[in-house]
């Protein structure tokens, strides 16, 4: 009879998935998640099989997780515009104290495009940004928050681009007020003239 598991696996991946952030695949050993896990190595390998299978787990807890917070910053009450950037702040991490960049763009830089279930993880994680941002601009556009003669789809495009380019500078040590400026000056740009005026 195979003895219950002394943890709850979702939980753990959780954990795995800070770790794994704090550092990088390459870097975390299995001591280390052991003890972020706070389970024994045997319960490691015994459940998740390798290192490796549990950062898939992460990858895909992540995109999840992003999912979440994504879809309820945008939909908040109040300015699509502002709500764009709470939504930029929390995928690049400028929420941070210390920003460690989105985990799925640093894996991304970490393990290349030949990477399957790396590369899935990001298109899927991509993806959900750019419509998200899209239905938001589509909003503002409505409401007249921002240019009626906006692209959205390009806009949106870019965006997700300022996203990963700020994650991958934060990761490496880039000034955060900097990206803040950055993403601060193209929201701006977004909005109607009469708003724009006002702001």
């Amino acid at each position: 009879m195979a003895r219950p598991m002394k943890f709850e696996k979702n939980e753990a991946v959780g954990k795995a998935l800070e770790v794994f952030w704090n550092s990088s695949y390459a870097a975390t050993t299995p001591q280390e998640l052991v003890e972020g896990l706070g389970i024994g190595k045997g319960s490691l390998y015994n459940t998740f099989s390798s290192k490796r299978g549990l950062y898939d787990l992460t990858l895909a807890e992540y995109v999840r997780r992003r999912a979440e917070v994504l879809e309820a910053t945008l939909r908040r009450p109040g300015s699509r515009i502002d709500a764009l950037a709470a939504g930029i702040a929390v995928l690049v991490g400028l929420d941070m104290a210390n920003p460690k960049g989105c985990f799925i763009v640093n894996a991304v830089a970490e393990h290349g495009e030949g990477d399957t279930v790396v590369a899935d993880a990001s298109a899927n994680l991509f993806e959900l940004i750019k419509r998200t941002f899209g239905t938001c601009l589509e909003a503002a556009v409505q409401e007249g928050e921002a240019r009626s003669d906006l692209d959205v789809d390009q806009k949106a495009s870019e965006l997700l681009a300022i996203v990963i380019g700020s994650s991958i500078l934060l990761r490496t040590g880039g000034d955060k007020s900097a990206v803040e400026g950055l993403v601060d000056g193209v929201l701006r740009e977004l909005r109607s003239g009469e708003k724009a005026s006002r702001s």
